[in-house]
């Protein structure tokens, strides 16, 4: 946690001189683990969003870092869980891993006018700030039915996207794969497969870099 306070912080002093545009994202992320388990598995879907800066921002390339709050996880319906039963004698509830991820990731674009489409790769880390299992109405913290949540991550990001530039501020959409390089679990082969789609807007602080 100390060191996620320290990169925010340097994030946020290092704004004055690098960024060009303050970006905000707010969106949906979709999210599954691999591997097999005895529960009925299907996507959790949740918000994320988060905050960054552009900077190197030119002709047909521009850098991004970001500060991002991700939920990774999984929804289960199956008759064995401990956790609650509804009428039918069946339980649905879902694994809920929540992360704190910082990412900076190289991004090429092709502006055609105003509409500007875009493609990037980065890398991230993901540190848990909480992890519960989650029912209707109920919730049940540091609480796992698959395994011992890992406290920190490594991992790529894909982008892929367009926007809309105007001369102050710009706005659009975004799609991003999350790749994680290790199990989501210290003790367990579950590797979190996430996805976010989200609308973000940039307001810009100074003209791109030519």
């Amino acid at each position: 946690m100390k060191k996620l306070i320290f990169i925010i912080v340097i994030m946020i002093s290092s704004l004055p001189a690098l960024a060009q545009v303050v970006r905000i994202n707010n969106g949906l992320s979709i999210s599954t683990f691999s591997g097999k388990t005895e529960h009925d598995d299907r996507a959790l879907l949740n918000y994320s969003g988060g905050i960054g800066l552009d900077y190197l921002n030119k002709d047909y390339y521009f850098l991004n870092s970001e500060v991002n709050f991700i939920r990774k996880g999984e929804r289960y319906y199956d008759n064995i869980s401990p956790v609650v039963e509804d009428a039918l004698g069946f339980k649905r509830y879902s694994e809920c891993l929540d992360y704190v991820s910082v990412s900076t990731s190289v991004n090429g674009k092709l502006p055609l006018g105003k509409f500007v489409p875009f493609i990037g790769m980065g890398l991230r880390g993901d540190f848990l700030i909480s992890n519960s299992i989650r029912t209707k109405g109920e919730r049940y913290d540091e609480y796992s039915m698959l395994g011992t949540p890992r406290h920190a991550m490594i991992g790529v990001v894909l982008n892929a996207g367009f926007l809309f530039d105007f001369q102050k501020w710009d706005f659009g959409f975004r799609y991003s794969g999350l790749l994680d390089f290790l199990s989501s679990y210290s003790n367990a082969k579950h590797n979190a497969y996430t996805q976010t789609i989200d609308f973000t807007i940039g307001i810009k602080l100074r003209k791109s870099v030519q």
